[in-house]
Formats: structure tokens, C-alpha cells, sequence
């Protein structure tokens, strides 16, 4: 279960990362420039909190 939520959480974070990722980009919603900051964004924000609320809570379980 790990590997597949890691797998899928920076899915969309680039413009070929999923299915209609390619679609929304040729539709030319986002530049391509805008849409690897907004990725980039969101996987800081992401491993933020993957490291601060699951360091916490593997603490709290005494894994850590």
C-alpha cells in the first residue's frame, strides 16, 4: 500500500504523469513552464507533509 500511494501522490505534477494530463496540456490550459512550478509546488508541499505529519505520527506510535 506504500509504494502505491507514493506512486500516485505526484502523479499529475508533470504534463505526462497521467492519463488526461497530455490532454489538458495540448488543450493549452497551463504552459508547460507553469505547469512543472505548479508540480514542483505541490511535491514540496507533499513531502512537507508526509515528513512533518507522518514523522508525528510514527512517533507517536514509537516506530521512530
Amino acid at each position: 500500500m506504500v509504494l502505491a500511494f507514493a506512486n500516485s501522490l505526484n502523479a499529475g505534477t508533470t504534463t505526462y504523469g497521467t492519463g488526461p494530463s497530455p490532454i489538458y496540456f495540448g488543450a493549452g490550459y497551463l504552459a508547460q513552464a507553469a505547469w512543472w512550478k505548479y508540480g514542483f509546488v505541490v511535491s514540496v508541499a507533499n513531502l512537507a507533509i508526509w515528513c512533518i505529519v507522518g514523522g508525528a505520527w510514527w512517533k507517536f506510535l514509537g516506530l521512530w
